[in-house]
């Protein structure tokens, strides 16, 4: 293990780490309840630090929220850069959509948290537009792929489509009653695998459309 230089430095990885164990802390939480009954007291208590000590690393519970989804999202970027890096081949898009639908039912708590910055959460401007930021790095993404498999045309409009059509899926049945979630989770593939060929045909028409 590296040796920080200073007593400076050492009380930055300090904070780094005792961030990193609220942050943890934090998603425990948050994947065993609903965000809304969620509080920065229950939290502090699953981290091992005093109610009042976790407001030195964060705010409020909303910038912890954010910290947390944004965790999540870093895996799904760097997943869809695995894909991207491959040789170009035409199930890219379908592969796209398996990795949404893996990793969200998965870690469905980050699919809510997701869900509820886009419905419209009451966040402060900083915090939407580091949301904002993430988003259109994690969209740029989705969108690379789809010029990989010919798309020329309208990319982000594109971009926008495939993404909301995987949402909508994912909405309708990932928590759906009386199913096995590997069952629920299979059956949400075999939907995305028609949107894909359906999207699919739509790009060629953007293609053709200018």
């Amino acid at each position: 293990m590296d040796i920080p230089a200073t007593f400076l430095d050492f009380k930055n990885h300090e904070r780094k780490v005792k961030r990193s164990i609220i942050i943890r802390a934090a998603l425990k939480v948050f994947s065993e309840k609903p965000v809304q009954k969620v509080s920065m007291r229950e939290i502090a208590i699953n981290a091992g630090i005093s109610h009042a000590s976790i407001y030195r690393y964060f705010h409020d519970k909303d910038e912890l929220f954010l910290e947390v989804f944004l965790m999540g999202l870093e895996e799904l970027k760097n997943r869809l850069d695995n894909l991207i890096d491959k040789p170009v081949d035409k199930n890219m898009l379908n592969e796209t959509a398996n990795i949404l639908i893996d990793y969200l039912s998965e870690n469905d708590h980050y699919f809510m948290m997701m869900s509820q910055f886009m419905i419209g959460g009451n966040f402060d401007n900083k915090l939407t537009q580091n949301f904002n930021n993430s988003m259109k790095s994690f969209l740029d993404r989705i969108e690379m792929v789809i010029q990989k498999e010919g798309g020329k045309n309208r990319l982000r409009y594109l971009t926008h489509l495939f993404f909301s059509g995987i949402n909508g899926i994912l909405i309708t049945f990932i928590n759906y009653p009386g199913r096995k979630k590997e069952e629920v989770k299979n059956h949400m593939k075999k939907l995305a695998l028609i949107f894909v060929n359906i999207f699919r045909d739509n790009i060629y028409k953007e293609n053709n459309s200018l």
